[in-house]
C-alpha cells in the first residue's frame, strides 16, 4: 500500500536529506497522498503513502515510539486481533486503532527478531534500532511485496521498487550474467536473491536482513509447517474449516467496503468474490478478461453466472484487438526488468480499469498452489507399507479420476536407466558455448525444470508455492513495477489456509479440487461450481507472436556474450520457431535485446 526507501551509511556517514527526499518524492506515483522522511544518525527513512481505508489512511511514517527505534514498511498484516492480545500477554499493550507499521514496531519491542514468529500477511518493512545500531528488514513468508537492497562502499540502500534502488549513483548496476541467462531460458530471474542487475539484490520471501557492526547478514525465518495429517470424522468438518479459514481470510484483505475482483469463470476467484459478499462488501466490482474470437474462450459465460448469482456488476476487457494488433518492430520497453509477456498491455490496461473502482483488487491466485495433487502420495504409502491406506485411496482415486492412480513408474524407470533425457525438451541450442559452459546451463536447466521440495504429505504443491514464479509474478503485478495505483490481494495465499492446505489428506481433497467444490454447494451456480477444469483452448500470446513474426524474427546484434549468432539464425529459420512449446526461445532473445536498448537501461547503465 506505500512506496518504502532507505539509506544507512555503512561508515556512520548521515545520507544527505535531499537525496532522501528525491528517492521519496520518485515512489509519489505508488504513494501519491502523503510523502515523508526521516533523517537520523548515520540511516535515513522514507515514504509514500497510498491510502487504501482505515487504519492506512491516517497513518504517519517513517514511525517511532521513542525517537529510537524507527519503522517504515509496506504492509498489511492479518490476525490483528490476535496480534493485539498477544502483545498485550507480552506485557506491551497497544492501542487498538494502531496501523499495521506501529502494530510491527511493537511486536519488535516485544520480541525484537524474534517478532517475525508472530507476524502474518503481506509486508516487507526496515526498523532501526538506534540503541544497537543495527538495521532489520524482513520479507513476508510467501514473497507478496517485493524488497531491493544494494550494498555500496558508503552506503546501503533498500525499497520495494527496484528503480528507486537504481537511482543511487554508486549502486552497482552492471547486469547479473546469470539472471539474464535465466531470462533467456526461463522468462524471469529464477534466483530469488537475485534482479537482473549484478549489484541490486532481493530479499528472498521467508528471509530477514540485519546490518550491524559493519556486516550485513540474510537469513531464512520461515519455512512450510509439516504438520500431522489432519483426520476429520466427518467430511463436512473440511468443508466447513475451509469455509472458516477463506473466510476469515477474505476479510482481513478488505479493510473498505469498496473493492474490485479479478473474476473468471473459474472456482478460485468465484469462491473469494463470494465470501467478499459474505464479509460485508457492499461495493464489490467484478473485472474480468475474455477472448471473443481469437481462441475459444468460455470466461464471460461463467464469470457472468457467477456475477449475476452474486448480485455484482461485472465489466469485460476483451482482448482479441491486442492479440490480431499488428505493428512493425517491439516498442520501446521501459520495465524495471525484461518482461516476456507480449501482451503486458492487456493486463495493464485491464488494472487500470479495475482501478477506476477501487485501490483494491481481490484474485483467485494460489488456488492452485494450496490443492496441488500429489503424484507421489501412493508411491509414498507404498514405500511405507500402509498398504491398507493405498487401497482406500486407490478407490477414491479411481471413482473419482475413472482410472488408476500414479505410481510415477515409467518416469522412475526412465530416470533410472536412462531410457531419455526429458530435460533436452525445448533445451536451446542457440547458446554462446562459453557462457553455456561457464555457467552450466544445461545443469541449471534439468535442476529448475524438476523442483522438488522437502515435505512429508505435499511435497509437489509445497514446490509449487516455493517456486520463483510466484515471487517474480507478485513483483510484475506490484504498483512498483505496473505504476499503477492498484494493491492487489491473494486470499488463497493466506497463511493459515496453506498451513490447513498442506495437512488434509490429499485423497479426495485436492482431485480435481474437491474440496472447494463440495465447500461451494449452494453458494456458487451449479454450473460454476461443475464446471471442469480446463485451459484456455489456444494461445494468445503465441497467436501476437505469429501475427508479428517480423518484431521476432531478426537476430539481436546486442545478444553476442548470450547467444551464438550462428546457431540463432538456424533457429530462426527452423520449423520450431514458432511451435507451440519453443516460440518463447525467439521472444525472449528479441524483448531482452529491446530493453536492453530501451532509454531506461542506457540511462542508468
Amino acid at each position: 500500500m506505500s512506496g518504502i526507501v532507505g539509506v544507512l551509511g555503512v561508515a556512520g556517514e548521515t545520507p544527505d536529506s535531499s537525496f532522501l527526499q528525491a528517492l521519496t518524492q520518485f515512489m509519489a506515483f505508488r504513494g501519491p497522498d502523503a510523502q515523508q522522511t526521516w533523517v537520523g544518525d548515520g540511516v535515513a527513512f522514507g515514504h509514500a503513502l497510498l491510502s487504501i481505508a482505515p487504519p492506512s489512511a491516517n497513518q504517519q511514517q517513517p514511525f517511532s515510539l521513542d525517537g529510537e527505534v524507527w519503522v517504515v514498511a509496506d504492509a498489511r498484516l492479518d490476525a490483528r486481533a490476535d496480534l493485539f492480545s498477544e502483545l498485550h500477554s507480552a506485557g506491551h499493550a497497544c492501542p487498538r486503532g494502531a496501523d499495521d507499521a506501529e502494530l510491527i514496531l511493537r511486536a519488535y519491542a516485544a520480541w525484537g527478531q524474534a517478532c517475525l514468529e508472530h507476524l502474518l500477511g503481506d509486508f516487507c518493512f526496515a526498523i532501526w534500532d538506534g540503541r544497537r545500531k543495527s538495521l532489520f528488514c524482513a520479507h513476508d513468508q510467501v514473497g507478496i511485496k517485493p524488497f531491493y537492497y544494494a550494498e555500496t562502499k558508503r552506503w546501503l540502500v533498500f525499497s520495494n521498487t527496484l528503480d528507486c534502488v537504481r537511482m543511487q549513483p554508486e549502486a552497482a548496476a552492471g547486469l547479473n550474467e546469470l539472471s539474464v541467462a535465466d531470462f533467456l531460458l526461463f522468462g524471469s530471474v529464477q534466483d530469488p536473491s537475485a534482479t537482473i542487475f549484478d549489484g541490486i539484490r532481493r530479499l528472498p520471501p521467508a528471509h530477514a536482513l540485519t546490518w550491524c557492526g559493519g556486516k550485513l547478514s540474510v537469513k531464512r525465518y520461515w519455512a512450510p509447517p509439516e504438520d500431522e495429517e489432519i483426520r476429520y470424522p466427518h467430511s463436512t468438518d473440511y468443508e466447513e474449516q475451509f469455509r472458516q479459514l477463506l473466510q476469515t481470510a477474505v476479510q482481513d484483505r478488505l479493510r473498505t467496503d469498496r473493492a474490485a475482483i479479478s473474476l473468471s469463470g473459474g472456482l478460485d476467484s468465484t469462491s473469494v468474490a463470494a465470501f467478499a459478499r459474505r464479509a460485508g462488501c457492499s461495493d464489490l466490482r467484478a473485472f474480468t478478461t475474455v477472448f471473443d474470437k481469437v481462441v475459444p474462450d468460455n470466461e464471460r459465460h461463467y464469470s457472468r453466472l457467477a456475477a449475476e448469482s452474486l448480485g455484482i456488476p461485472i465489466e469485460y476487457l476483451t482482448g482479441d484487438g491486442y492479440v490480431t494488433a499488428v505493428q512493425p518492430d517491439l516498442p520501446d520497453v521501459r520495465s524495471s526488468q525484461p518482461n516476456e509477456n507480449v501482451l503486458a498491455a492487456f493486463d495493464n490496461d485491464f488494472y487500470r480499469l479495475a482501478g477506476n473502482a477501487s485501490r483494491i483488487l481481490l484474485t483467485g491466485q494460489g488456488g492452485d498452489a494450496g490443492l496441488f495433487p500429489t503424484n507421489s502420495h501412493f508411491r509414498r504409502l507404498l514405500g511405507q507399507g500402509r498398504l491398507g491406506r493405498f487401497l482406500r485411496d486407490g478407490v477414491r482415486y479411481a471413482r473419482a479420476r475413472r482410472g488408476l492412480p500414479p505410481l510415477g513408474v515409467r518416469t522412475w524407470l526412465q530416470s533410472r536407466f536412462g531410457l531419455c533425457d526429458p530435460w533436452r525438451v525445448d533445451y536451446p541450442e542457440w547458446w554462446n558455448p562459453d557462457l553455456e559452459y561457464h555457467l552450466r546451463l544445461q545443469e541449471r536447466w534439468k535442476e529448475m525444470t524438476a523442483p522438488a521440495a522437502p515435505h512429508r504429505h505435499r511435497p509437489e504443491a509445497v514446490a509449487l508455492l516455493l517456486a520463483p514464479s510466484w515471487q517474480n509474478y507478485f513483483e510484475s503485478c506490484d504498483p512498483g513495477a505496473t505504476r499503477i495505483r492498484l494493491e492487489q490481494v491473494h486470499p488463497y495465499f493466506d497463511l493459515r489456509l496453506l498451513r490447513f492446505l498442506f495437512a488434509i489428506p490429499p485423497v479426495p481433497w485436492t482431485l480435481d479440487k474437491c474440496l472447494i467444490r463440495s465447500a461451494m454447494r449452494d453458494i456458487l451456480p451449479e454450473a460454476v461450481r461443475l464446471r471442469p477444469k480446463t485451459p484456455l483452448a489456444g494461445d494468445p500470446w503465441l497467436i501476437f507472436v505469429r501475427n508479428n513474426r517480423g518484431a521476432f524474427l531478426k537476430a539481436p546484434s546486442n545478444l553476442a556474450a548470450y547467444v551464438d549468432s550462428v546457431k540463432y539464425q538456424a533457429f530462426l529459420t527452423s520449423p520450431a520457431v514458432f511451435g507451440e512449446n519453443s516460440y518463447q526461445f525467439s521472444v525472449r532473445p528479441a524483448v531482452l535485446s529491446a530493453w536492453l536498448n530501451s532509454a531506461a537501461v542506457l540511462r542508468r547503465n
